[in-house]
């Protein structure tokens, strides 16, 4: 899916929580010019996935991709990674649709810790809402009309 200048990615994701379980989730990304450069939205597969949910392992699925990406873009962990965590309609009544999760980084370790998520509607994020929209978009054309193997 693309617009004018921004071209979504996607990514069926597998990962390993804090404990080395596996799980996957769905990553779709926007590589931006300007910070944050890298926003990913992180979707928690539907109701009959049995692995780790993507609320549990914020941090390891963060820090795993977001060490994949920055080889190839050189980004920084403190300004480009913008990310948003969702969970389609129906698939969890006690979550929100929506969230932003932000994170601090141990530099040292090379990895995010400490998420802390804020639902998507009580954020000011004027400057990205074109993004995630579009992020948004291809996740429910995704919804309707998946892809095959």
């Amino acid at each position: 899916m693309e617009t004018e200048s921004t071209t979504v990615h996607y990514l069926d994701f597998k990962f390993k929580d804090a404990l080395t379980r596996e799980g996957s989730c769905y990553l779709y990304f926007i590589i931006r010019e300007t910070s944050p450069r890298l926003v990913v939205l992180c979707v928690q597969k539907d109701d009959t996935y049995t692995g780790q949910s993507i609320t549990n392992a914020a941090e390891n699925i963060a820090t795993q991709f977001f060490n994949e990406q920055s080889v190839l873009y050189d980004l920084d962990p403190l300004k480009d990674l913008y990310w948003i965590e969702h969970y389609p309609y129906g698939i969890s009544k006690l979550k929100g649709d929506t969230d932003i999760v932000t994170f601090e980084w141990i530099d040292d370790k090379k990895e995010f810790s400490d998420p802390h998520w804020v639902p998507y509607d009580m954020q000011d994020n004027s400057i990205l809402i074109p993004e995630i929209k579009l992020l948004l978009s291809a996740v429910k054309n995704e919804e309707t009309n998946p892809k095959t193997s």
